[in-house]
């Protein structure tokens, strides 16, 4: 890290961030002609991250200390999303 404010004059732009790689894939469906995923990734040592895909794209995550927890909220965000609960 550097001593220098994030606003001055010369300092540089840091590093652009690396793509993260896909995780386990914990479901797919199609709904409506949606595709909904959710991806499981392993955010050592903070624990696990769910990152719920529409269409491929971002729709929303969350973090859990436990992997069985992280599987527990992506099952029930697919039973919401296949009511329709979700946009």
């Amino acid at each position: 890290m550097s001593d220098e404010p994030f606003y001055a004059p010369f300092r540089k732009p840091p590093p652009p961030r690396q793509p993260r790689p896909p995780g386990e894939l914990l479901w797919e469906f199609r709904r409506e002609h949606i595709t909904w995923s959710a991806e499981l990734h392993n955010d050592a040592p903070h624990g696990w991250e769910v990152h719920l895909l529409r269409g491929g794209d971002f729709f929303a995550s969350r973090r859990f200390d436990l992997r069985d927890a992280a599987i527990g909220w992506s099952n029930a965000q697919r039973a919401d999303i296949e009511k329709g609960w979700t946009k």
